[in-house]
């Protein structure tokens, strides 16, 4: 498949609001996407990943692999480093409506920043203890 970018981004808009509904966000991620800025959240902030050049990094190689839009990733500390955990429009349509929020579970691709070959794809479950999108699970 080979879906148009901005086909992709009117979704990742789609799925953005339905996290701020959820979890009682506010416009913001939206707002941010939409002037195509990417944000990572961590905790209690949130930051645009152009600041990381590493995080911009793995982003950008997962979005050349899997021909995918990131559109917000969370960051979390883990026992093995940090990691990141990248919420994403793949390219099969077919497949959207699995990538979807499914109350506070969503599909996440996840790798760890400092090193090892550790990734997966995979459900992950988030929540919002400080106002910020968090990995809890």
């Amino acid at each position: 498949m080979n879906i148009p970018m901005n086909e992709k981004k009117e979704e990742a808009l789609r799925r953005l609001r339905a996290l701020a509904e959820t979890f009682e966000l506010g416009p913001e991620l939206e707002n941010y996407f939409r002037e195509d800025k990417l944000y990572y959240s961590c905790g209690f902030y949130m930051n645009e990943i152009d600041n990381h050049p590493v995080y911009a990094e793995l982003v950008k190689r997962f979005e050349r692999e899997h021909n995918a839009l990131v559109y917000h990733v969370i960051r979390t500390r883990e026992d093995e480093g940090v990691m990141l955990s990248m919420l994403f429009v793949g390219d099969d349509e077919e497949k959207w409506n699995t990538e979807v929020l499914d109350e506070d579970d969503i599909i996440a691709f996840a790798t760890y920043v400092d090193g090892g070959d550790y990734e997966y794809m995979g459900w992950i479950k988030m929540a919002t203890p400080m106002g910020y999108l968090t990995r809890v699970l």
